[in-house]
């Protein structure tokens, strides 16, 4: 039976400022009790095509706002999976809102990523990613542009 849950990637390692954030190779597959093959979430059917990124997004600049860590432990990280459905787009930023928080995109949104999947915010030395289970090791860099 394929696990559909999302997981956090506690061991995430930011390499440099210009990097992406990568897990470390020591990193252990995430494992069934009835198997040792590793379970990666899947996508029930085809997503149509206009789930993915076109047009382009309008990405934002990276700001200073960041989130309390009692609202990021009680809204964000991999226990706290969502949808985007569709970005929002405002001034010619686009962005999505979750948790009583608004984003804003610092990266062009990865190939082979769906507005349907379940995605995920991170957070890494007061950097926030968006993170795909079905996409283990690809991180989307996001910044805070408001809050509630």
């Amino acid at each position: 039976m394929k696990s559909t849950a999302c997981l956090a990637f506690p061991f995430l390692l930011w390499i440099g400022a210009a990097s992406s954030p990568r897990l470390p190779a020591k990193a252990s597959p995430v494992e069934s009790h009835s198997s040792s093959r590793r379970q990666t979430p899947e996508r029930s059917a085809p997503a149509p095509a206009g789930q993915q990124a076109q047009p382009g997004l309008g990405l934002s600049v990276e700001g200073n706002l960041t989130i309390p860590l009692r609202l990021f432990r009680a809204r964000f990280g991999g226990s706290h999976c969502f949808r985007i459905w569709g970005p929002m787009r405002k001034d010619g930023i686009s962005r999505f809102h979750h948790g009583g928080v608004i984003f804003g995109f610092l990266q062009p949104w990865p190939a082979g990523w769906y507005y349907t999947d379940a995605v995920f915010v991170e957070s890494l030395k007061g950097h926030y990613f968006l993170c795909n289970p079905l996409h283990p090791g690809v991180f989307l860099a996001i910044t805070v542009l408001s809050q509630e």
